[in-house]
């Protein structure tokens, strides 16, 4: 059974940090590369959610994985403690994201409508607040890199010929 967890804990950390950085790296900047702001802005807006979300869940079942292999990890050691601490701060803030910041975003753009056309304050505000969301999830991806380290240093790894 801990050989089955051990691959969820290994399958939901890689699409944790998989997804993040395929976002945020490549999907987002292709789709304000090719399409217009407004439009841009729209579809990524609408992938925020999820997005947001599936961080949510990763990092949360990441811990509870984390929590559940205790006696299988030697959470004695310090790479693991690292490991399950990075784990719930990445927790946090994907969280975070998805509970405060993105319905206060969501409600900014309601409020400002396409960016064109929004007064200059209300640009200011919701590029202050998304700006915060952005470092909330670049911590996010930070953790879950640390997590995926720290088991690289805490999984013993048997070589067998």
């Amino acid at each position: 059974m801990s050989r089955f967890v051990l691959f969820l804990l290994l399958l939901v950390e890689s699409l944790w940090l998989g997804s993040s950085i395929y976002f945020s790296a490549f999907a987002a900047n292709e789709l304000f590369a090719q399409l217009s702001e407004n439009a841009a802005a729209a579809a990524v807006g609408a992938l925020f959610p999820t997005y947001f979300l599936l961080s949510g869940i990763f990092s949360v079942l990441t811990v509870v994985l984390y929590v559940w292999l205790r006696d299988v990890l030697p959470l004695s050691r310090k790479s693991a403690k690292f490991g399950m601490g990075s784990a719930i701060v990445g927790a946090v803030f994907a969280l975070i994201n998805l509970l405060y910041m993105l319905p206060h975003i969501q409600r900014i753009e309601r409020v400002m409508g396409p960016i064109q056309s929004a007064s200059a304050a209300m640009v200011q505000k919701f590029g202050m607040w998304h700006g915060i969301s952005m470092l909330f999830d670049l911590i996010m991806m930070v953790c879950a890199f640390l997590v995926l380290i720290s088991m690289a240093v805490t999984l013993p790894l048997r070589l067998t010929r």
